[in-house]
């Protein structure tokens, strides 16, 4: 009952995406001052809804002091601010404290949450701090977020006038679990050279060249033939599937490697800043980005980021909209630690020394397959002063009769490493040689690493800095990535004489460059094995077996009997 005042109402068309239905509302004692306590529920999508609270005229005279309540199974919420008012369209501005009983549920309720549930919004979520409330946009001021992966401080606006919603602002990260987050996105370990778990081993074993050597003496004579250098050339998916078909892609193709669904949840341009993020056993620090997402389209440009001692910036693009993605990363590290990256990455170190890494990489599809079978792009790493961890190619070479086994204690200093590498539909292919390059000993190589066959095959060349006085090593590491073999690659000279050039050293004097004759150092003839010097005896003296063997070789082995004879 009213005595002696005016109602006074007015209903605008609702926004679809906040209907409300069944809308019951007791007033208790209605004044001039307002309304001193209400209570009722409405129907929200099929969902009940309980609220309570007051509504007095404000003190400013415009507009009026609400406090509500509302309650559900989905969500919480409480406001205390101002409602209405002749000055603008804000229907609310106050403070305000909203809990998503459980997030992901409570979102697809709204209408912006995923289809399926997702780490990132199980269990709770809370927002607390000032906001204002129009007809179509919530702005969240200063808002304080928390949730079971992630608490942050930010500026938010949402605008549900669209057919989606959109959101804009900025957060401060004070806390943010990428590892829960990013789990069910995350990409194939598959993607990475080496995984973890193909480099728990205990590293390569260098085979003695000696024994190596007699091998191939024994094939050129049971063949007639000397053994062809091993083919650097890549094998493609459809000759690795017909080499091997129980081996050939290997990746799960059961479950998408990257689930894209929340692509189609909402539309956003936020900028994030964090001082630490966590993700996988490493840590990224002083992290800005900014994220745009607009009808399946994602866009994220990394400004900063610290990780591995290094400074890193790069972009990362998602286009969903067709039922192949396209995904492109861009990705530029300066002053990165080898060691501390490689221990994030594939989880053992065999590098130490700081430098530069640039990457630029595309890949289409959904599942771990496609993926790794349409990477495509260029890969460039150059490192500075530093140690190879595990081997010392000095003792390798200088002892090149011995077998050699990784050894942490063991290192090879060099000046720099650079290495260009394409990628070319999962197969990774050196852009030239890849190189070492240091005060005691130098190695270059070269071939392709199969992400879809999980396999490797690279050729060799190691030698010592100049003045040499000992044999270069021409070699190939090939195999699968759990147990790849290193193997004296004597055929390169037949082929790419070039590839293992024996420096000035072995041919004659140091700095005799131009001198035809080769001059092993007096210790390879010392320490050859009788069987080994035998078998060299034999071939030589056969004309029509010593022909087979590759001219420059010959030549070697030649000088490798005279000098024993010198020596004995």
């Amino acid at each position: 009952r009213l005595d002696d005042a005016y109602l006074t109402y007015h209903i605008r068309p609702p926004n679809p995406a906040f209907a409300l239905t069944e809308l019951e509302v007791a007033l208790n004692n209605v004044g001039r001052e307002g309304v001193e306590k209400f209570e009722g529920r409405f129907a929200f999508k099929e969902e009940p809804v309980t609220f309570t609270g007051t509504a007095k005229a404000a003190s400013g005279g415009d507009g009026v002091d609400l406090v509500v309540s509302l309650d559900s199974e989905k969500a919480k919420a409480a406001l205390e601010g101002v409602a209405g008012g002749s000055g603008g369209d804000d229907l609310f501005n106050g403070e305000a404290l909203v809990r998503l009983v459980e997030a992901g549920s409570a979102l697809r309720w709204f209408g912006a949450g995923l289809e399926k549930d997702h780490p990132a919004l199980a269990g709770a979520m809370t927002l607390t701090g000032p906001m204002t409330l129009r007809r179509n946009e919530v702005r969240l001021r200063d808002v304080l977020f928390k949730s079971a992966l992630a608490d942050g401080r930010g500026e938010v606006t949402a605008d549900f006038s669209g057919s989606r919603a959109k959101l804009t602002g900025k957060v401060d990260w004070e806390r943010l679990d990428l590892e829960g987050i990013a789990q069910p996105v995350r990409g194939p370990q598959a993607l990475a050279v080496v995984s973890r778990a193909a480099t728990q081993s205990q590293g390569l074993v260098i085979p003695s060249l000696w024994e190596e050597l007699q091998t191939y003496l024994k094939s050129i004579e049971e063949t007639g033939a000397a053994p062809r250098a091993a083919s650097i050339q890549p094998r493609r998916q459809d000759e690795a599937a017909a080499a091997n078909p129980r081996r050939a892609l290997p990746l799960p193709t059961r479950r998408p490697a990257i689930d894209l669904s929340f692509l189609d949840m909402v539309d956003f341009e936020i900028t994030h800043r964090a001082a630490r993020l966590k993700y996988n056993g490493f840590e990224m620090g002083d992290v800005q980005a900014d994220t745009a997402l607009e009808a399946g389209r994602l866009a994220v440009r990394l400004k900063n980021a610290l990780f591995a001692s290094g400074r890193w910036t790069g972009a990362f693009d998602v286009d969903a909209r067709s039922t192949q993605p396209n995904l492109a990363l861009k990705l530029t590290g300066t002053g990165v630690e080898a060691q501390r990256l490689q221990q994030a990455t594939i989880g053992q170190s065999t590098l130490t020394g700081r430098g530069d890494v640039r990457a630029d990489l595309e890949a289409k599809g959904r599942y771990a397959e496609q993926l790794v079978k349409s990477l495509s792009g260029t890969i460039n790493v150059d490192i500075g002063e530093g140690r190879l961890v595990g081997y010392d190619l000095k003792a390798i070479l200088t002892e090149f009769w011995k077998q050699w086994r990784y050894d942490t204690r063991r290192r090879t200093p060099f000046k720099k490493i650079g290495a260009r590498v394409r990628v070319d539909k999962g197969v990774i292919e050196t852009i030239g040689y890849a190189s070492l390059r240091g005060g005691e000993a130098e190695l270059d190589s070269r071939g392709t690493v199969s992400l879809v066959a999980q396999s490797l095959n690279q050729r060799i060349r190691a030698r010592l800095a100049w003045p040499p006085n000992q044999l270069p090593l021409p070699a190939r590491i090939s195999g699968p990535w759990s147990s790849p073999k290193v193997s004296v690659d004597w055929g390169i000279f037949s082929v790419s004489p070039g590839f293992v050039d024996l420096p000035p050293g072995l041919r004659g004097e140091p700095g005799a460059e131009g001198r035809a004759s080769f001059a092993p150092g007096p210790s390879a003839a010392a320490t050859m094995p009788e069987n080994v010097a035998r078998d060299i005896d034999r071939v030589l003296g056969k004309p029509e077996v010593a022909a087979k063997v590759p001219a420059k070789l010959r030549e070697t082995l030649e000088v490798l009997a005279t000098r024993r004879g010198g020596v004995n």
